[in-house]
């Protein structure tokens, strides 16, 4: 999950496609990036832009990968990490991000 800046936002797309392009170069099976489009929540909850403070001058995007199994979600990562561009990518997006916040990363398993 990122929180970046409206102003970022072209910059965000572009990586993001960048991103996909590299992950699928190592074999995963879907990378999607989905951005927030409402604050709104139903009543007694909370909504995501709620809980990750952020302004309505910042955008929350969620990135959602598929592996085929935990084997080759590893593998894909380790490819990934050992690509030359992936360090400056990596860089790129951190710059992208709202001051102070850095990604909220979580594993989930299907039901």
């Amino acid at each position: 999950m990122y929180k970046l800046p409206k102003k970022n936002h072209d910059a965000m797309l572009k990586l993001a496609k960048r991103f996909q392009a590299l992950y699928r170069k190592y074999g995963t099976e879907s990378w999607e990036v989905y951005q927030l489009n409402s604050r709104e929540a139903f009543e007694g909850s909370t909504s995501i832009a709620s809980t990750l403070s952020a302004s309505t001058n910042e955008e929350v995007w969620v990135e959602v990968d598929h592996y085929k199994d935990k084997k080759a979600r590893d593998s894909v990562v380790a490819a990934v990490m050992q690509d030359p561009d992936a360090g400056a990518l990596m860089g790129e997006m951190a710059g992208i991000f709202s001051p102070g916040y850095s990604m909220i990363m979580g594993e989930f398993n299907p039901v």
